[in-house]
């Protein structure tokens, strides 16, 4: 607000007049006044403002003191706000801008130029006519009042009124194009609703502009006959006050022009808002031509239901007919079910009496036959008792002439017996001898043990017992000290190897490996080339997914191993060339695969025997794995 403009009697000041200490004064203490208020915030100000607007006005009278009374609101701009939302959720929004643009206390407040242009304001107003339509429930926190927010998203406390919804009809095939037309129908309507209320401010709007410029009018026909009294009215004894007079009327004119131009501003607004309203006709027209289109589509759709529902009663009373004489055939067969069922009973007891008789008879049948097999057996053996003891009477004289003879045996084997103990005695000795003679024969090999390997043809006679070799006497190279000797004495110091070792028999058969296979050895001691590892491969793998399903499920050596054994089994499944498994599985050669998937059995069984899944029966100790022990 600008504190050095002039209101009232201090926009003609008279230097010559008597009264200029008091004016003086009174300017001075206006304009101070003015320039403490100018000292407030914006805010504070336009608060201040519309407080004192809900003192005159009763229907906003209500809300302000609502607002101002709340605790949580302590600044302006939060009561600012929570007042724009109060008059949001009552719907005077619009109410309230008109309110604060035609007040007469915005003046003292604010330039006439400084509040949106004036007229254009009023237009404003019409235009939050639209916010009527809208429901909404607003927050009136002061945390959300104090921050000026960025977005505002009213869909959570939106709700736009829509067509009261149709009684739905139970029809299972509903048609989706009548769904869409429904929709459509509704926004129309909820379009035209707004734009009805948008007319009818309109309309108000142009009303109250009228009867502005009426009164406008007649205030200037008013002046305009002042004015002329004014100049025809001239004494000629007031001289003094022709120039009072003549500013007077200068001042006259010119709120004679502001009028002027007021008026064609508002002739101005008024032919917009005729146009306005003009464009809101044809959209009704547009609208309430789309409304009695649809109107028609919904006949056309009510029409086709009607004769869908006629169809659907029709083949409804067909299938109840068709149903009620299955009902009727249903309970007479139900009835013959009932009979057969009530003969089958009598049978079935007729029946079952008769098997109780049966097993009756069988059971004794049984017990008698197996006192009969018992009789049978005990005579059985009676009898075999009876034979062998007839048999042992017969034999009798036999076996007394046998046990004369086995005596006689028994004395002629003692003869001999005592005769090889005496040869025994005999070869003993001989036998030491030659067994030193064995000893030392080897102590004198021992020497020649690293001897040099000579030729055949260089050697003729032996050289144990200096004797010529002959074809009887036979030469015989010695291993041991690489002697030609003679065969009698090679066999007496010669020492006899294992001329068959098993292992090494079924070492050489494992090793061997077919000619057209791809590779001849492992390279590694002791792993034998495999030429069906798929076989081998799956035989094991599905060992241990067998072994695993004893597991619980929820073990973690199952659910680890059981993947990897499946991914595994499913790769040898998959792929036959032996090379290229090798390179999938990433482990080594096929034959360490193999001997790996063994050794996993092995731990699996290990750990199924041993249940290592359950809980200990004691708990382990608490230092068992710090290093060092």
């Amino acid at each position: 607000m600008n504190i050095f403009s002039g209101n009232g009697p201090l926009s003609v000041f008279n230097p010559f007049s008597e009264e200029e200490p008091r004016q003086n004064r009174s300017q001075i203490i206006h304009r101070v006044k003015n320039s403490i208020i100018a000292l407030r915030t914006p805010d504070a100000e336009l608060w201040s403002m519309i407080v004192r607007l809900g003192k005159a006005q009763d229907t906003l009278k209500e809300s302000v003191v609502c607002i101002d009374r709340l605790d949580t609101l302590i600044t302006p701009i939060s009561k600012i706000r929570g007042l724009l939302r109060l008059t949001m959720m009552q719907k005077k929004l619009n109410e309230l801008f008109e309110r604060i643009v035609n007040s007469s206390f915005l003046k003292d407040y604010y330039e006439s130029w400084s509040f949106l242009r004036q007229e254009r304001a009023i237009i404003l107003c019409g235009a939050l006519v639209g916010i009527r339509v809208i429901e909404c429930n607003l927050v009136l926190d002061y945390g959300n009042l104090q921050e000026q927010p960025l977005s505002v998203d009213l869909s959570l406390y939106v709700k736009l009124p829509t067509v009261s919804a149709e009684e739905e009809i139970e029809n299972p095939n509903e048609n989706d194009e009548k769904k869409k037309f429904d929709k459509e129908r509704k926004s129309l309507l909820d379009q035209n609703n707004y734009l009805e209320e948008r007319i009818r401010q309109l309309e108000t709007n142009l009303e109250d502009e009228r009867r502005k410029l009426e009164k406008m009018v007649e205030s200037k026909s008013e002046i305009s006959f002042d004015m002329n009294n004014i100049v025809s009215y001239r004494p000629s004894d007031e001289r003094e006050d022709h120039d009072d007079v003549m500013k007077e009327m200068e001042e006259l004119k010119k709120d004679n022009e502001n009028l002027s131009t007021r008026v064609v501003e508002l002739v101005d607004s008024l032919k917009i808002a005729e146009e306005q309203v003009s464009d809101k006709a044809k959209v009704c027209t547009d609208l309430y031509e789309k409304l009695r289109l649809s109107e028609e589509c919904i006949r056309k759709l009510e029409d086709d239901f009607l004769r869908l529902k006629k169809h659907y009663d029709e083949d409804k009373q067909f299938f109840c007919d068709k149903i009620s004489k299955l009902e009727t055939q249903l309970s007479e067969a139900t009835k013959k079910l009932t009979e057969k069922r009530e003969d089958d009973d009598v049978l079935r007891s007729e029946f079952q009496k008769k098997c109780d008789l049966h097993n009756d008879a069988i059971s004794i049948l049984e017990t008698k036959q197996r006192s009969l097999s018992e009789t049978e057996e005990r005579l059985r053996i009676v009898e075999r008792e009876l034979n062998e003891a007839r048999r042992g009477l017969q034999e009798m004289p036999f076996l007394k002439d046998e046990n004369l003879e086995l005596k006689q045996n028994l004395e002629a084997e003692k003869q001999r017996a005592d005769e090889y103990e005496k040869v025994l005695k005999e070869l003993g000795g001989s036998l030491s001898e030659s067994k030193l003679r064995m000893v030392e024969l080897t102590e004198e090999l021992l020497p020649l043990s690293d001897a040099q390997w000579a030729k055949d043809s260089d050697v003729t006679n032996c050289t144990s017992c200096s004797e010529v070799f002959t074809i009887t006497k036979r030469k015989h190279h010695c291993r041991m000290s690489s002697r030609f000797l003679r065969s009698a004495v090679s066999r007496a110091t010669q020492q006899r190897g294992m001329y068959e070792n098993p292992y090494i028999n079924r070492f050489k058969a494992r090793s061997q490996v077919s000619d057209g296979f791809h590779k001849k050895s492992t390279g590694l001691t002791g792993l034998f080339v495999n030429e069906h590892p798929h076989r081998a491969l799956t035989v094991v793998y599905g060992r241990i997914l067998r072994a695993l399903e004893q597991m619980p499920a929820d073990a973690a050596y199952r659910k680890y191993t059981e993947q990897i054994v499946k991914q595994r089994l499913a790769l040898v499944q998959a792929e036959n060339d032996i090379q290229a498994l090798e390179k999938k599985i990433g482990m080594g050669q096929i034959e360490e695969v193999i001997e790996q998937a063994e050794l996993e059995l092995e731990t699996t069984r290990a750990i199924l025997e041993s249940k290592a899944w359950e809980p200990l029966v004691e708990g382990a100790p608490k230092n068992q794995w710090t290093w060092p022990v």
